[in-house]
């Protein structure tokens, strides 16, 4: 939202932030405005839409989802058919599977996503252990 606002103010910004990808706390986030939409206008959407949180991955990329819950496998979801994602098509779509993996795993290297765990981390929990001066 704050790329929209700064274009709705006439801000100025650097050319990294005007084409669309703006370096925040070590992190490459890639975002589009919203401001065309707002304003009645056409925009080109994205090519796919990537997310991760605490080691699960998803890409959206037309209709086919991919995700994961760490540590689990891949499941791909042909959303049109199954937008409650009931149904892993792995077997039917290996090659689905490969290939949105691998946009995800570009993705991921491009924008700085830590690998998991990290450090300090639980996998069998997925929590933070204590630093030692709290621990009794």
């Amino acid at each position: 939202m704050l790329k929209n606002h700064c274009e709705r103010c006439h801000s100025e910004r650097s050319e990294e932030s005007r084409s669309g990808r703006e370096r925040l706390t070590g992190s490459l986030l890639e975002r589009k405005s919203l401001l065309p939409l707002l304003q009645g206008q056409q925009r080109e959407g994205h090519e796919a839409i990537y997310w991760e949180h605490d080691g699960n991955s998803a890409v959206r990329q037309g209709k086919w989802k991919l995700v994961s819950c760490y540590p689990e496998y891949w499941e791909p979801h042909e959303m049109e058919a199954d937008r409650t994602e009931q149904h892993n098509l792995a077997d039917a779509y290996p090659g689905r599977v490969r290939e949105m993996a691998g946009l995800l795993d570009v993705w991921a290297k491009r924008v700085g996503v830590k690998p998991w765990p990290l450090p300090g981390m639980k996998p069998e929990t997925g929590g933070y252990s204590a630093p030692d001066y709290l621990k009794r």
